[in-house]
């Protein structure tokens, strides 16, 4: 599987710091992936940060159209805080 996540507004970075900005603006990772249950990990083969080379975890469900994915709470690397992250995709009709 393979996950990108970016921030809604984004520019093209024409500076090195807006180019930071723009790196903490995303999540990016790719590999091999099990379902048991509600938890879905996946073990990846290349991640935009290195620290999330080990396994990613989260947990699922479905309710109707959508398809909510939930992380564990987690220090989130791009700012230095613990969050907890909800994925909620709704299928198009």
């Amino acid at each position: 599987m393979m996950s990108l996540l970016v921030s809604e507004g984004r520019n093209v970075p024409q500076t090195d710091e807006e180019r930071s900005a723009a790196y903490r603006s995303m999540v990016a990772y790719t590999g091999k992936y099990t379902l048991e249950g509600n938890t879905w990990t996946t073990k990846p083969d290349v991640a935009w940060n290195e620290a999330w080379m080990g396994e990613q975890v989260r947990y699922f469900k479905l309710d109707g159209d959508k398809l909510v994915v939930e992380t564990k709470p987690a220090m989130n690397p791009n700012y230095g805080t613990v969050v907890r992250v909800t994925l909620v995709w709704q299928r198009d009709e």
